[in-house]
């Protein structure tokens, strides 16, 4: 089987694209949890769980890309007085 995939070129498309994944993974994950045999506390304690390790990985994310972003930008040589 041949897969064709188009990435998008336009950064608001990029970005809705990221968007509609992490929704997708959302929908994915939250059926998971509702599936376990356990009570309904112990699923909502684990979706928390999940909800507070995915902001802490995009929160790490945007950090390294910013410390990237401000590595690679140079400052402008001095000027002698």
């Amino acid at each position: 089987m041949e897969a064709i995939s188009y990435y998008p070129d336009d950064p608001a498309a990029k970005l809705e694209l990221r968007r509609r994944a992490a929704e997708i993974h959302a929908r994915f994950a939250a059926s998971d949890i509702a599936k376990l045999n356990c009570p309904k506390e112990q699923k909502v304690e684990l979706l928390y769980a999940v909800i507070q390790a995915a902001e802490k990985a995009a929160m790490s994310e945007l950090q390294m890309k910013s410390s990237c972003i401000s590595a690679t930008r140079k400052k402008p040589p001095r000027m002698s007085p």
